[in-house]
């Protein structure tokens, strides 16, 4: 009572002395007697509390204007009453309507999250931002919701309303997560009830590179296409973290890409592998800045003048495939070069880069191939070469020189291309292979049929196979396998096809034509039965009197009915063809619609 009394005393002397009265502010609003502020923002003030029964027991002096407006609260009506003086005399009462509940419906799916969160590490400037709908404007509580998953984090949101429509929740993340791995938020507000998956982030990787130990491997050439080369950064103190993927850009050499792909340090010593992809823009010293585990290296790598080109022409395809390749990597690939002995004489070629892979595929040797000598059957046709081959042979100069190119930019003619006498002369002991193609830009593209030569040599069109002492001949032919075996005897030879023995004791005879088998009165084999319903035919090009069924090089206008008489000293049957013609200017064409207009194309190589 005394305290009560000191209150009310206080309080009338400080109205004396100002005109308002503050709690907790130190300057009440002046229209006020009593300015009551919530320090904390989170408090009120409290009217006495009184039944309906203690209420009526004050009992009022009816017309006592002084407790006019006395105000209690009905604990029993749960209003608000004041006491109204005449001409009322009676209590008052305000009963307000309850405060709608906030509602919303809550998208999880779209919900987005702002910073990083690291095993181990301390959430910081980490939020949760969740859409939400159909808003009714209502208020809604705060939340404190604790993780799952991984546990140790708390996301927060303080008391507010929502927005009448679509808005956002947004939850400030707290706390040292446990672990990696996905923290899942279990949400329930304004009647909705979603989930949110937060990633955290395994410790960061962490070693100790050693950037003078890094190794190269493989070969960089310029303006050629890295192939099998990387480089190897060793490292120690790797603690088991991560470390993400890395494609880092060459500098002063450019065109080049170092990569590595995302992945663990060992826990103690390992290696970082980059592999380099692209083409260097020129020759010199490409430079890959690699910052990983927060250190930095600067590894830098060689690249070469390339060779075959204008400028730097090379010797031979050969050449070039010794200086880049080997026998299992190809730096330099199939492609065009410039081949030449001296500055003047070069001129551009195509080259057939063989490695391992592909020389058991397709029964070639390892190594680079040159192009001497490309002829379609277009141009066989307008040449007038059917019959009489005199056109198609190598020893003709008249074929020399044609459409060779010189010039930076010039386009090389695959139809009708042969290089020049001077040229001729360095390769003519060096042609090893035959190949029949639809596709003669594309070096592995020998659809019919090609020669390997047991040994070098173009020699009036052809290798006198003769003249070899015990040897062989193998490539492929109509899509199989084919290699001609010659007798300890003559020139006689046993044809395999896929390893099958075809025919024995066939006479094999060269002299001014390319390699064939031979159809005169005395020789037999102008076609054989290659088994699966292929036609083992001679070999192009032909001359008078020798006839063919439908060869891969040159296309029968008309055919007729021919048969091969018995070989020589017998052992083998007379045999029919109802589909032969005999191969002149009248009576053979090009296979139209291949290769374009022009037909097959027949190629030399050398190496």
């Amino acid at each position: 009572m005394k305290k009560k009394l000191l209150l009310l005393v206080c309080i009338f002397l400080l109205s004396k002395i100002h005109s308002q009265v503050g709690i907790d502010t130190s300057t009440p609003h002046q229209k006020t007697v009593l300015d009551v502020v919530s320090k904390t923002n989170n408090t009120g003030v409290l009217f006495p509390r009184l039944t309906t029964s203690e209420i009526a027991s004050i009992n009022p002096t009816v017309g006592d204007i002084t407790v006019n407006g006395l105000w209690v609260y009905n604990t029993d009506t749960k209003c608000y009453n004041y006491w109204g003086a005449a001409s009322q005399n009676q209590w008052m009462q305000i009963c307000g309507t309850p405060v709608t509940a906030g509602s919303a419906v809550l998208n999880c799916t779209g919900a987005t999250s702002t910073g990083t969160l690291v095993s181990g590490q301390a959430a910081n400037g980490v939020s949760v931002t969740v859409p939400y709908t159909t808003g009714n404007g209502g208020p809604y509580a705060p939340q404190s919701i604790s993780s799952t998953g991984v546990t140790g984090l708390t996301a927060n949101i303080t008391a507010g309303n929502f927005n009448n429509g679509s808005g956002n929740l947004v939850f400030n993340v707290s706390g040292l997560p446990s672990g990696s791995g996905t923290a899942i938020f279990a949400i329930n507000m304004g009647g909705s009830a979603c989930s949110v998956s937060v990633n955290v982030d395994p410790t960061p990787g962490q070693a100790v590179l050693n950037c003078n130990g890094t190794t190269t491997s493989g070969t960089l050439v310029a303006n050629m296409a890295a192939n099998a080369v990387s480089f190897t950064i060793p490292y120690t103190a790797g603690n088991g973290g991560p470390y993400t993927a890395q494609n880092i850009a060459s500098s002063g050499v450019t065109g080049l890409t170092a990569s590595l792909p995302a992945g663990n340090f060992n826990n103690g010593s390992g290696n970082l592998v980059f592999s380099v992809s692209g083409a260097p823009s020129g020759s010199g010293t490409a430079v890959f800045s690699i910052v990983i585990a927060g250190q930095t290296c600067n590894v830098s790598m060689t690249v070469q003048a390339a060779i075959g080109t204008f400028n730097n022409p090379a010797p031979s395809c050969q050449a070039i495939f010794d200086k880049y390749n080997s026998s299992s990597v190809l730096v330099a690939n199939d492609g065009e070069y410039w081949i030449g002995t001296s500055f003047i004489d070069k001129y551009k070629t195509r080259c057939d880069m063989v490695d391992t892979t592909e020389a058991l595929a397709l029964k070639k040797i390892v190594g680079g191939y040159t192009l001497l000598w490309s002829y379609s059957e277009a141009t066989a046709t307008a040449d007038g070469a059917w019959g009489t081959n005199g056109l198609l042979n190598w020893s003709n100069t008249a074929l020399d020189n044609r459409n060779v190119v010189t010039a930076p930019n010039g386009t090389i003619n695959y139809n009708d291309f042969r290089i020049t006498s001077m040229e001729k002369s360095r390769w003519a002991n060096n042609a090893v292979r035959q190949t029949f193609t639809d596709e003669p830009t594309n070096s592995n593209k020998s659809l019919q049929t090609y020669l390997n030569y047991p040994q070098s040599g173009i020699i009036d069109g052809g290798q006198d196979f003769r003249n070899v002492g015990i040897g062989t001949v193998s490539g492929k032919y109509l899509g199989g396998d084919f290699f001609v075996m010659k007798n300890t005897s003559g020139d006689r030879a046993t044809l395999y096809i896929d390893g099958i023995m075809i025919q024995n004791n066939i006479y094999f005879y060269n002299s001014s034509y390319n390699t064939h088998w031979d159809n005169t009165t005395y020789r037999y084999s102008p076609t054989i039965n290659g088994g699966n319903g292929a036609v083992i035919s001679n070999f192009p090009l032909w001359v008078v009197n020798e006839w063919s069924s439908e060869m891969p090089f040159g296309k029968c206008r008309t055919t007729s009915s021919y048969t091969a008489p018995a070989p020589l000293g017998g052992g083998y049957p007379s045999k029919t063809f109802t589909d032969a013609c005999q191969p002149n200017n009248s009576t053979m064409n090009r296979h139209f619609g291949i290769n374009g207009t022009q037909g097959y194309v027949m190629q030399w190589w050398a190496k």
